[in-house]
């Protein structure tokens, strides 16, 4: 797969389209349109973009793809995440990614919550921690 495919197929198993993925990276629209479907010169020749550094850093930064993908180098899609970076999100903000993104999630998440038991045991605790919660407020409620 060439650059631009391969942002093609981010954004498609992100669940975007083009202007929703221009939109959280901080680009226009077209900027990506002309990263996947290229623009016409004067002459009519198709050109196809490619991203420059800022792009492909945000793209990194804002959905944990691997750079080296994007590149072409490697076909691991994403990045590890290291298990530090569970702290900063709150539990809703991880279902939600999980059920909004279920094929990523599937993907990246599930290998990682079976192979690194301490990503794992954080992903447990806080649901539980959530479970209490809810628990405690339905109480209340009664």
């Amino acid at each position: 797969m060439n650059t631009s495919e391969r942002i093609k197929h981010i954004i498609k198993q992100l669940g975007y389209n083009n202007s929703g993925f221009a939109k959280k990276i901080g680009v226009s629209s077209t900027t990506i349109d002309g990263y996947t479907k290229g623009r016409r010169n004067a002459k009519g020749e198709l050109i196809i973009s490619q991203p420059n550094f800022e792009t492909i850093k945000r793209i990194v930064e804002e959905f944990n793809i691997n750079a080296y993908y994007i590149l072409g180098l490697s076909e691991e899609m994403y990045n590890n995440i290291p298990s530090s970076n569970l702290d900063h999100f709150s539990v809703q903000e991880i279902m939600t990614f999980i059920f909004e993104n279920k094929d990523r999630f599937k993907e990246n998440i599930v290998y990682q919550l079976l192979m690194e038991n301490e990503l794992k045991e954080k992903v447990i605790d806080k649901l539980k921690e959530e479970k209490n919660k809810l628990v405690k407020t339905k109480q209340k409620d009664q």
